[in-house]
Protein backbone atom coordinates (compact mmCIF):
# COMPACT_ATOMS: atom_id res chain seq x y z
CA UNK A 1 0.00 0.00 0.00
CA UNK A 2 1.26 3.71 -1.10
CA UNK A 3 -0.12 6.56 0.43
CA UNK A 4 0.56 9.68 -1.49
CA UNK A 5 0.11 13.53 -1.45
CA UNK A 6 0.68 15.54 -4.51
CA UNK A 7 0.02 18.64 -5.89
CA UNK A 8 1.28 18.98 -9.83
CA UNK A 9 1.73 15.29 -10.39
CA UNK A 10 5.35 14.36 -9.10
CA UNK A 11 4.79 12.75 -6.47
CA UNK A 12 1.65 10.62 -8.02
CA UNK A 13 3.90 10.18 -10.78
CA UNK A 14 6.40 8.61 -8.62
CA UNK A 15 3.82 6.95 -6.35
CA UNK A 16 2.37 5.24 -9.77
CA UNK A 17 5.94 3.77 -10.80
CA UNK A 18 5.90 2.04 -7.53
CA UNK A 19 2.89 0.89 -7.04
CA UNK A 20 2.76 -0.82 -11.08
CA UNK A 21 6.12 -2.80 -10.06
CA UNK A 22 5.03 -4.40 -7.10
CA UNK A 23 1.21 -4.73 -8.54
CA UNK A 24 0.60 -2.12 -5.32
CA UNK A 25 -2.29 -0.14 -4.14
CA UNK A 26 -2.32 3.68 -4.28
CA UNK A 27 -4.25 5.56 -1.53
CA UNK A 28 -4.78 9.78 -2.00
CA UNK A 29 -3.78 11.24 1.25
CA UNK A 30 -6.28 14.04 0.34
CA UNK A 31 -8.69 12.05 -0.21
CA UNK A 32 -8.50 9.85 2.90
CA UNK A 33 -9.15 12.78 5.08
CA UNK A 34 -11.48 14.03 3.17
CA UNK A 35 -13.10 10.57 3.88
CA UNK A 36 -12.34 10.44 7.17
CA UNK A 37 -10.33 7.29 6.48
CA UNK A 38 -7.50 6.46 8.52
CA UNK A 39 -7.65 3.11 9.67
CA UNK A 40 -6.45 0.84 6.55
CA UNK A 41 -5.40 -3.34 6.59
CA UNK A 42 -2.19 -4.58 4.64
CA UNK A 43 -1.36 -8.00 3.54
CA UNK A 44 0.61 -10.10 5.14
CA UNK A 45 3.83 -9.07 3.04
CA UNK A 46 2.46 -6.58 1.88
CA UNK A 47 4.61 -3.13 2.11
CA UNK A 48 3.63 0.24 3.25
CA UNK A 49 5.35 3.31 1.20
CA UNK A 50 4.71 7.39 1.92
CA UNK A 51 5.39 9.16 -1.32
CA UNK A 52 5.05 13.04 -1.03
CA UNK A 53 6.86 16.33 -1.74
CA UNK A 54 9.21 18.24 0.75
CA UNK A 55 7.65 21.92 1.88
CA UNK A 56 9.98 24.27 3.54
CA UNK A 57 12.37 20.93 4.23
CA UNK A 58 10.04 19.40 5.87
CA UNK A 59 6.49 17.42 5.78
CA UNK A 60 3.39 18.93 4.20
CA UNK A 61 0.79 19.79 7.18
CA UNK A 62 -1.74 17.82 5.05
CA UNK A 63 0.65 14.63 5.51
CA UNK A 64 0.92 15.26 8.94
CA UNK A 65 -2.14 15.51 9.79
CA UNK A 66 -2.92 12.21 8.45
CA UNK A 67 -0.54 10.20 9.92
CA UNK A 68 -1.32 11.79 13.38
CA UNK A 69 -4.64 9.74 13.05
CA UNK A 70 -3.56 6.72 10.58
CA UNK A 71 -3.78 3.16 12.17
CA UNK A 72 -2.29 0.22 9.99
CA UNK A 73 -3.76 -3.67 10.98
CA UNK A 74 -2.51 -6.68 9.48
CA UNK A 75 1.25 -6.71 9.74
CA UNK A 76 3.39 -6.43 13.65
CA UNK A 77 5.91 -5.43 11.67
CA UNK A 78 5.39 -4.15 7.97
CA UNK A 79 8.26 -2.92 5.61
CA UNK A 80 7.72 1.15 5.97
CA UNK A 81 9.47 3.64 3.29
CA UNK A 82 9.43 7.21 2.07
CA UNK A 83 10.23 8.57 -0.83
CA UNK A 84 10.17 12.19 -0.57
CA UNK A 85 10.09 14.44 -3.84
CA UNK A 86 11.84 17.93 -4.17
CA UNK A 87 13.42 20.34 -6.42
CA UNK A 88 16.35 21.29 -3.54
CA UNK A 89 17.50 19.96 -0.62
CA UNK A 90 15.34 17.57 1.27
CA UNK A 91 17.30 18.47 4.48
CA UNK A 92 15.68 16.22 7.82
CA UNK A 93 12.02 15.74 6.25
CA UNK A 94 13.16 11.95 6.49
CA UNK A 95 13.94 12.13 10.15
CA UNK A 96 11.26 14.36 10.48
CA UNK A 97 8.70 11.36 9.39
CA UNK A 98 10.52 8.65 10.92
CA UNK A 99 10.16 10.48 14.55
CA UNK A 100 6.67 11.12 13.57
CA UNK A 101 6.08 7.56 12.80
CA UNK A 102 7.43 6.20 15.90
CA UNK A 103 4.50 8.04 17.84
CA UNK A 104 1.67 5.59 15.70
CA UNK A 105 3.88 2.37 16.45
CA UNK A 106 5.87 1.96 13.10
CA UNK A 107 9.44 1.84 12.20
CA UNK A 108 10.85 3.88 9.03
CA UNK A 109 13.05 1.84 7.60
CA UNK A 110 14.81 3.28 4.59
CA UNK A 111 13.97 6.66 3.06
CA UNK A 112 14.86 8.25 -0.72
CA UNK A 113 14.90 10.90 -2.51
CA UNK A 114 13.99 12.24 -6.42
CA UNK A 115 14.98 15.73 -7.92
CA UNK A 116 12.17 17.14 -9.99
CA UNK A 117 11.47 20.42 -11.31
CA UNK A 118 10.63 22.57 -8.38
CA UNK A 119 6.99 24.02 -8.59
CA UNK A 120 7.70 27.35 -5.94
CA UNK A 121 6.73 30.35 -8.07
CA UNK A 122 6.35 32.25 -5.31
CA UNK A 123 9.87 33.20 -5.39
CA UNK A 124 10.89 31.80 -8.09
CA UNK A 125 10.45 30.80 -11.83
CA UNK A 126 10.30 27.46 -13.18
CA UNK A 127 13.66 26.15 -15.12
CA UNK A 128 12.91 26.06 -19.19
CA UNK A 129 11.61 23.37 -20.30
CA UNK A 130 14.59 21.66 -21.88
CA UNK A 131 15.70 21.98 -18.36
CA UNK A 132 12.84 20.07 -16.83
CA UNK A 133 12.89 17.48 -19.33
CA UNK A 134 16.20 16.86 -18.34
CA UNK A 135 15.42 16.37 -14.56
CA UNK A 136 12.74 14.41 -15.32
CA UNK A 137 14.74 11.76 -17.63
CA UNK A 138 16.97 11.90 -14.53
CA UNK A 139 14.55 11.39 -11.87
CA UNK A 140 13.31 8.16 -13.97
CA UNK A 141 16.66 6.93 -13.56
CA UNK A 142 16.57 7.55 -9.76
CA UNK A 143 12.82 6.07 -9.23
CA UNK A 144 14.44 2.84 -11.31
CA UNK A 145 16.66 2.13 -8.44
CA UNK A 146 14.27 2.86 -5.51
CA UNK A 147 12.45 0.02 -7.21
CA UNK A 148 14.89 -2.30 -7.16
CA UNK A 149 16.14 -1.11 -3.05
CA UNK A 150 12.18 -1.13 -2.56
CA UNK A 151 12.11 -4.58 -3.63
CA UNK A 152 14.93 -6.06 -2.07
CA UNK A 153 14.04 -4.39 1.29
CA UNK A 154 16.94 -2.28 1.85
CA UNK A 155 17.05 -1.13 5.62
CA UNK A 156 19.36 1.85 6.40
CA UNK A 157 19.11 3.63 3.52
CA UNK A 158 18.59 7.73 4.38
CA UNK A 159 18.82 10.22 2.19
CA UNK A 160 19.02 12.63 4.52
CA UNK A 161 22.73 11.13 4.67
CA UNK A 162 23.66 12.82 2.00
CA UNK A 163 22.96 15.77 2.16
CA UNK A 164 25.31 18.33 4.78
CA UNK A 165 23.97 20.86 7.05
CA UNK A 166 20.18 19.18 6.57
CA UNK A 167 19.12 19.32 10.48
CA UNK A 168 19.58 22.82 10.17
CA UNK A 169 18.06 23.71 7.36
CA UNK A 170 14.78 21.97 8.78
CA UNK A 171 14.95 23.41 12.14
CA UNK A 172 15.42 27.13 11.02
CA UNK A 173 13.56 26.86 7.59
CA UNK A 174 10.47 24.45 8.50
CA UNK A 175 8.81 26.90 11.06
CA UNK A 176 8.36 29.14 8.49
CA UNK A 177 6.22 26.98 6.60
CA UNK A 178 4.40 26.20 9.85
CA UNK A 179 3.12 29.50 11.10
CA UNK A 180 3.23 30.85 7.33
CA UNK A 181 0.71 29.15 4.64
CA UNK A 182 -1.40 32.63 5.10
CA UNK A 183 -3.79 33.32 1.83
CA UNK A 184 -4.52 36.50 1.87
CA UNK A 185 -2.19 37.38 -1.13
CA UNK A 186 -4.01 34.28 -3.46
CA UNK A 187 -6.44 35.97 -5.52
CA UNK A 188 -8.17 35.64 -9.35
CA UNK A 189 -7.93 37.96 -12.01
CA UNK A 190 -10.16 39.03 -14.64
CA UNK A 191 -9.57 35.90 -16.85
CA UNK A 192 -11.33 33.36 -13.97
CA UNK A 193 -13.98 31.21 -16.06
CA UNK A 194 -15.65 30.00 -12.95
CA UNK A 195 -14.78 26.49 -13.44
CA UNK A 196 -14.54 25.55 -9.55
CA UNK A 197 -11.39 23.25 -9.91
CA UNK A 198 -9.59 25.19 -7.85
CA UNK A 199 -12.52 24.47 -5.32
CA UNK A 200 -12.68 21.17 -6.01
CA UNK A 201 -8.60 19.93 -5.51
CA UNK A 202 -7.62 22.11 -2.31
CA UNK A 203 -6.69 20.09 -0.14
CA UNK A 204 -7.13 22.29 2.55
CA UNK A 205 -10.52 22.87 1.68
CA UNK A 206 -9.52 27.09 1.56
CA UNK A 207 -11.17 27.49 -1.59
CA UNK A 208 -15.28 28.95 -1.93
CA UNK A 209 -17.02 29.48 -5.19
CA UNK A 210 -18.84 32.88 -4.28
CA UNK A 211 -20.41 34.67 -7.30
CA UNK A 212 -18.80 32.75 -9.81
CA UNK A 213 -15.43 33.73 -8.20
CA UNK A 214 -13.15 31.80 -5.74
CA UNK A 215 -12.80 33.24 -2.10
CA UNK A 216 -9.97 32.04 0.18
CA UNK A 217 -12.39 31.62 3.29
CA UNK A 218 -9.24 30.12 5.74
CA UNK A 219 -6.68 31.89 6.91
CA UNK A 220 -3.81 29.51 5.73
CA UNK A 221 -3.97 26.35 3.74
CA UNK A 222 -1.45 23.39 3.18
CA UNK A 223 0.59 25.84 0.72
CA UNK A 224 0.52 22.92 -2.21
CA UNK A 225 0.03 25.57 -5.31
CA UNK A 226 -2.33 23.81 -7.01
CA UNK A 227 -4.86 26.14 -7.20
CA UNK A 228 -2.35 28.28 -9.21
CA UNK A 229 -0.09 25.46 -11.64
CA UNK A 230 -3.51 23.78 -12.71
CA UNK A 231 -5.98 26.84 -13.05
CA UNK A 232 -6.80 26.27 -16.76
CA UNK A 233 -7.02 30.36 -17.37
CA UNK A 234 -3.80 30.72 -15.15
CA UNK A 235 -6.35 32.88 -13.27
CA UNK A 236 -5.16 32.76 -9.53
CA UNK A 237 -2.06 34.68 -8.42
CA UNK A 238 -0.22 34.95 -5.60
CA UNK A 239 0.60 38.29 -4.94
CA UNK A 240 2.35 40.35 -7.46
CA UNK A 241 5.30 37.66 -8.57
CA UNK A 242 3.41 34.80 -10.26
CA UNK A 243 1.62 36.36 -13.15
CA UNK A 244 4.94 36.28 -15.52
CA UNK A 245 5.68 33.21 -14.38
CA UNK A 246 5.75 29.25 -15.73
CA UNK A 247 3.05 26.91 -14.48
CA UNK A 248 3.69 23.11 -14.04
CA UNK A 249 2.16 20.21 -14.26
CA UNK A 250 4.16 16.75 -14.54
CA UNK A 251 3.79 15.70 -17.98
CA UNK A 252 3.52 12.16 -17.46
CA UNK A 253 0.48 12.16 -15.70
CA UNK A 254 -2.47 13.42 -17.40
CA UNK A 255 -5.57 12.54 -14.90
CA UNK A 256 -4.81 14.48 -12.12
CA UNK A 257 -7.63 13.86 -9.47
Amino acid sequence: MIFYFTATGNSLYVARRLAASQSDRLVSIAAAIKDHRFSHEIGRDEKIGFVFPVYFYGIPTIVADFVAQLTITGQDDPFVYLVLTCGGNPAHTDRMFARQLQTRGYQLASSYFVAMPDIYILLYDLPDLPRQKSILNQAEKQVEQIIAEVEAETRGQFCSDKFRGGAINTFFGYPFYVKGRKTQKFYATDSCNGCGLCEEICPAEAIRLEAGRPVWVKPQCVFCLACLHRCPAQAIQYGKATAKRRRYLNPNVNDLP
